[in-house]
């Protein structure tokens, strides 16, 4: 066998004695992030003592808790680094949307060149919902579980199908005053609201969704607002005041135009009274309230 890549065994005892060891010090940190950083990153959560329970199982070898505390730990930091990089193709992400669905919107929020927030609201289903959607809008956020951290604000409506409708989306850096401003801003200005009459928005009263509503959407081009307005005119200008008077408001000011639903047909306007449960149709033509109680016009309803 001289000159061969091989060994010789010449005497085997195949009897021992000796108890197993879990112990192997080939079994560093590094190797089990390389071994786990597929599951890991499916399953961020995922606890010590399983992560030790699973690696037993497989290699029939133990380590020490801080050992698979520093394997978790780098693996985070591999996971966390791939999606820091995401972040710098955001803009082109953005531009994307908006060469892919015209009409998109994309807008971004930093703070000191870090990203903070993202918005998004694609051009096919912002047209569709202003077109053949009721005026109903729903607000809501949830967390985000997975890497990056955050929260996930949302705008959804009904279309004719009774099904919901995504309308606008955002994540946030968390759900408060702030970011609801920020986001409900550039949901108005997508949507064209441009008086609230008409419109019915539905939220699970979060305390943080109230007050920003009540500053964005609550305040545009009302009765309340224009005559709040007007003092200030008059404490300013006197005589603009007066000349202001003088012209019919449903001329000049949004806060006195008949804005109503440009999907609503043969002179009809709905009214949803969701207080009685109760769907009320107005006939312009004949001055009639007619009262629909069955339970089709009932479906709609929350």
């Amino acid at each position: 066998m001289y000159g061969l890549n091989s060994i010789q065994i010449n005497t085997i005892l195949d009897y021992h004695t000796c108890g197993r060891t879990w112990a192997n010090k080939n079994m560093t940190a590094s190797l089990l992030t390389d071994l786990y950083l597929d599951w890991i990153k499916l399953n961020p959560t995922w606890p010590v003592k399983s992560f030790l329970f699973t690696m037993e199982s497989q290699w029939n070898h133990g380590c020490r808790k801080m050992k698979a505390y520093r394997a978790l730990n780098k693996a985070f930091k591999i996971i966390e680094g791939k999606y820091a990089e995401q972040y710098t193709k955001l803009w082109d992400f953005a531009e994307e949307v908006k060469m892919t669905n015209p009409g998109s919107i994309v807008k971004f929020k930093l703070d000191v060149e870090r990203f903070k927030r993202i918005y998004g609201c694609l051009g096919a289903c912002k047209e569709s919902f202003k077109v053949g959607c009721i005026p109903l809008i729903s607000l809501d956020g949830c967390h985000l579980k997975v890497l990056p951290r955050g929260q996930l604000l949302c705008v959804v409506g009904i279309d004719p199908n009774d099904e919901t409708w995504v309308i606008a989306y955002a994540v946030v850096e968390m759900e408060n005053k702030v970011a609801w401003i920020w986001f409900l801003q550039l949901l108005v200005d997508d949507v064209g609201i441009e008086n609230q009459n008409g419109w019915t928005f539905i939220s699970d009263m979060q305390k943080r969704l109230i007050p920003a509503f009540q500053k964005v959407v609550a305040k545009r081009t009302t009765v309340p607002y224009f005559k709040k307005a007007m003092e200030e005119v008059k404490k300013l200008d006197n005589e603009a005041y007066k000349w202001l008077v003088k012209k019919p408001a449903t001329q000049w000011s949004k806060s006195h135009f008949e804005i109503y639903p440009n999907h609503i047909i043969a002179k009809t306007k709905a009214y949803y009274n969701y207080a009685a449960n109760d769907l009320y149709y107005v006939d312009e033509e004949n001055s009639n309230e007619a009262r629909y109680n069955d339970e089709a016009s009932r479906r709609s309803l929350p």
